[in-house]
């Protein structure tokens, strides 16, 4: 039997490599604090194993200092918003050129607010990991914490690690934009001392993958770094509803948030325009966001007249956001210009949801989806240019066209390949070849 710890920011769902549970350092804190536990894997690993009985029972490290972790730090604080870089306790500050370039090298280090934890963490893990003879080291994050205590396990315990990191990080200027001259720097070290000790590095995009293989040319290999995408699994998903027919407001639903780096003006004044060019009144479409917006987001709505055709829908979880999710003629995935190394997560849900997509976005790869699997519209950060994709979908569903996607295609970002993938570097670094992967 192999076995497997995983540290994660997030509860890993059953469809990567079958398991529910894993070791993990998780930000969504169950209500009785951080409970690690561990994957145990049959040799050769198989996606459809059943794996439940095979994770073990373990005690949960509630307590720290002088009692458990609810009663020294809340939910609330856990799960708060990063504040702004240079933001102390909400006070803003006046200071202006190199005072407050000087205040952004002293505060913005790149660690963020679960960095605090890791001593304690490590020693939980480290303790887990030999009680359970643990043969390989798994993060799973989108870097920060999770990779620095994946590699200290690491180097502590010699075992191999595995960096699965959903997005670039010390290379990519939307993190090293905020952090200035010392964070960036220390961020890149950070990064090569744990892209070093890794034995594999895996990004979920071909561009975040090419990216740091320049980066990295002559230090590592370019075989190092691969590509595994985000993908769905499909039982672990509601039933899919009975899709929209031609009549009925036309629905485009954005599941996520609107944040300032990605704000929803460029779109609201599409929509707006869209909304003009075919004569609608209110009743006769609507625009539902699922997640938080900005105060950017609601001006614009006023400004532009839309609060009759844009509205909130009360937030799903993800394995129960097919339900209404199936009920968009419009699936929406908005990025910023400036997330062009990376593919939105939404855009695997969207696919499971089996609803025409409208992707704007600048990476090509997000562009190659759509076109192999017929799923809809990728188009840049042009109004115009969303107005036709907007009037393109609209006549669509009034004219009754059915959508049909390329399901062959659709079933390449589902848990199944995805899960051989890691199987093969999984088996490939601990030094067992699985000629069937």
């Amino acid at each position: 039997m192999r076995r497997f710890a995983m540290i994660s920011p997030y509860f890993p769902p059953s469809s990567f490599v079958g398991a529910k549970r894993a070791l993990t350092f998780c930000r969504n804190l169950p209500a009785n604090g951080w409970t690690p536990s561990v994957i145990t894997l049959p040799v050769h690993i198989e996606r459809d194993a059943d794996l439940e009985p095979l994770i073990p029972d373990v005690p949960t490290y509630r307590h720290y200092r002088t009692g458990p972790i609810d009663t020294w730090m809340t939910r609330k604080e856990l799960n708060a918003k990063p504040k702004p870089f240079g933001d102390n306790r909400g006070h803003t500050t006046h200071s202006k050129g190199i005072w407050r370039q000087i205040k952004k090298e002293l505060t913005s280090l790149p660690f963020d607010r679960y960095a605090k934890f890791i001593p304690w963490a490590k020693k939980g893990c480290q303790r887990f990991i030999e009680s359970q003879q643990c043969d390989l080291i798994h993060v799973n994050a989108g870097p920060f914490s999770g990779l620095i205590l994946g590699t200290m396990l690491s180097k502590q315990t010699g075992l191999p690690l595995v960096l699965d990191l959903r997005d670039p990080w010390a290379h990519d200027p939307i993190y090293s934009d905020a952090w200035g001259v010392m964070g960036t720097a220390l961020a890149k070290k950070i990064e090569k001392w744990a892209f070093t000790q890794a034995s594999r590095v895996v990004m979920n995009s071909e561009s975040a993958v090419s990216l740091y293989r320049e980066a990295y040319s002559g230090v590592l290999p370019s075989t190092h770094f691969e590509v595994i995408r985000n993908h769905f699994d499909e039982a672990l998903y509601d039933p899919l509803p009975t899709p929209p027919g031609a009549d009925g407001p036309f629905r485009v639903i954005f599941f996520g948030h609107l944040t300032p780096l990605r704000n929803g003006q460029l779109f609201f004044e599409a929509w707006r325009r869209f909304i003009d060019r075919e004569n609608l009144v209110a009743g006769d479409a609507i625009l539902l966001t699922l997640g938080e917006r900005t105060q950017v987001d609601d001006d614009a709505v006023e400004a532009l007249e839309l609060s009759d055709f844009v509205g909130r829908e009360t937030w799903q979880p993800f394995i129960r956001s097919r339900q209404l999710l199936g009920t968009a003629d419009v699936l929406l995935d908005l990025t910023s210009p400036r997330h062009g190394l990376r593919i939105a997560g939404k855009l695997y849900d969207y696919l499971c949801a089996r609803r025409p997509i409208l992707s704007v976005s600048n990476n090509p790869e997000v562009a190659q989806i759509h076109a192999d699997a017929q799923v809809g519209h990728c188009v840049a950060h042009d109004v115009d240019a969303i107005v036709d994709a907007l009037c393109d979908l609209y006549r669509r569903k009034r004219a009754g066209t059915k959508f049909q996607p390329n399901l062959d295609v659709v079933h390449q970002f589902s848990a199944g390949p995805a899960a051989a993938k890691m199987a093969r570097i999984f088996n490939e670094v601990v030094g067992h070849e699985d000629p069937a992967l």
